[in-house]
């Protein structure tokens, strides 16, 4: 609707609509290597955000939502803009669901090896949500790997009050991801890591 003077009526709540227009303020001040972080609220207003981004189309249609972890539109925004920013446009579709598929580290190789990039999200014990990005396929060959655009990243978390992405310091790191049906995805290398998720079912005798 517009009123006498030609101007758009916007029916929505001004505090929660004015993160939207930071967003775009900050947006024309930002090069696009250093994007902004899509707008965030407090938790207890975040439903009234999520609603204002998706009636003004600001929640690109990602695949990524097959995940049930991430539940916060923010979060979904997020993600895809890292990942486009590091060049992945192509579709996702669901590989692993520890829930569905069983939470052991052979359920995981065998769903997610050699199936090129990949999205690995993780829900922690007390309910926070982090994961990682790997350019480099999975595998079970007991072998770090590189993988140039991998990043891992928290979406919530103690301190944390908007996602948040952290990228290797080194890009060309041979040590990026573990490859080995020890554990499941594994960012990092055997000697420190910097995300592991798995079982340890047993360490070769040599390693024990």
């Amino acid at each position: 609707m517009r009123d006498g003077h030609g101007r758009f009526f916007l029916d929505v709540d001004p505090t929660r609509f004015q993160a939207i227009v930071d967003y775009f303020n900050e947006m024309t001040i930002s090069s696009k290597d250093s994007p902004p972080s899509p707008p965030s609220v407090d938790d207890e207003h975040k439903i009234i955000l999520n609603h204002q981004l998706e009636l003004f189309g600001l929640v690109p249609e990602c695949s990524l939502k097959v995940s049930i972890i991430i539940k916060d539109e923010g979060d979904f925004v997020a993600l895809n803009e890292w990942l486009e920013e590091d060049g992945h446009d192509g579709e996702f579709s669901l590989l692993y669901r520890g829930t569905r598929d069983g939470l052991t580290n052979d359920a995981f190789h065998s769903k997610c090896d050699n199936k090129g990039c990949t999205v690995t999200v993780i829900e922690t014990t007390c309910g926070k949500v982090i994961g990682g990005y790997s350019n480099t396929a999975w595998s079970s060959t007991g072998v770090t790997a590189k993988a140039n655009r991998a990043f891992s990243f928290a979406l919530s978390g103690v301190g944390i009050s908007s996602p948040c992405k952290m990228k290797s310091k080194d890009a060309n790191d041979d040590d990026a991801i573990y490859c080995t049906s020890y554990f499941g995805p594994y960012f990092g290398n055997d000697n420190g890591c910097d995300m592991v998720c798995g079982w340890i079912k047993s360490w070769p005798s040599s390693r024990t």
